[in-house]
């Protein structure tokens, strides 16, 4: 288990995470197992390893909130265990921080309680925009490897991936967050996907709430942006990846000019 200081946030204690997929659904499966010995605390894929326990016996009704953030994707399993081992398990809330164009038959906007949209951009570079100007568009690119994966999605740099395109949706999420001040609402957030399949209970109760719980694998060098368990003082911090790096590019010149700079390595950047 590893533990790490963070400068804006606290420990984050790490779940081990075998990467793997399913083929049948084509999406990601994990379970939640948890042992007697403190901090020991292991995810693992496409099985259920996690013993019967018991409940605990006082639970706050609708502490939790967790947010499904992008496109909803995975289907109606997927979803379904969502709702089962992590909703009605942890007694929480659901909220959707998707794109506007992404109105699907989900079940999802049916257990929504919160349904918050975002403009789609086909150049993402306008949606970075609107953090603090065009300014950035001086800097930023002069400091960043032309095929960089960390503000993929910007098109006229040439950027691959989807780096800006995640970043910007944390940073649309904090919008809402302030705005609607949900971290007075709730004590505890899972930020997560939609394509995650849930195989067994993903009990938050088992989870120091004073940590920050990731998974453990998928990290490409740094922190996967897959799913966080964090409390309310946190959750901001966690979220607040892009506008700094914008504001001080040359603090993040080293790791924008690297060919391997990816979105992973930024969060790791950022939380420490």
């Amino acid at each position: 288990m590893k533990r790490r200081r963070l400068s804006t946030v606290h420990a984050v204690r790490f779940l081990t995470f075998i990467s793997s997929v399913v083929a049948t659904w084509g999406i990601l499966t994990f379970c939640l197992s948890t042992n007697e010995q403190k901090n020991s605390v292991t995810m693992e894929l496409g099985r259920s390893s996690l013993p019967v326990q018991t409940k605990p016996t006082l639970v706050l009704k609708n502490r939790t909130l967790v947010i499904v953030m992008g496109n909803l994707r995975g289907g109606e399993k997927a979803w379904e265990s969502l709702y089962k081992n992590v909703l009605d398990v942890n007694s929480a809330d659901l909220a959707l921080m998707i794109g506007k164009t992404n109105h699907t038959g989900s079940s999802m906007f049916q257990r929504a309680k919160n349904i918050w949209e975002f403009d789609e951009y086909d150049d993402w570079a306008d949606a970075v925009d609107l953090i603090d100007g065009p300014g950035w568009r001086n800097s930023v690119p002069k400091l960043t490897y032309r095929w960089s994966s960390i503000l993929g999605g910007v098109k006229m740099f040439r950027y691959q991936g989807s780096g800006a395109v995640i970043f910007m949706i944390r940073w649309f999420l904090a919008q809402e967050i302030m705005r609607r001040n949900i971290t007075r609402q709730y004590d505890r957030f899972v930020v997560t996907r939609s394509d995650h399949f849930y195989a067994c209970e993903h009990d938050l109760s088992k989870l120091n709430p004073d940590s920050i719980w990731i998974p453990e694998g998928q990290t490409y060098g740094g922190v996967t942006d897959r799913h966080v368990v964090v409390n309310a003082k946190d959750l901001l911090p966690v979220l607040d990846i892009l506008p700094n790096v914008l504001r001080k590019p040359n603090w993040y010149a080293r790791l924008l000019g690297l060919p391997s700079g990816n979105p992973e390595k930024l969060i790791k950047r950022r939380w420490h």
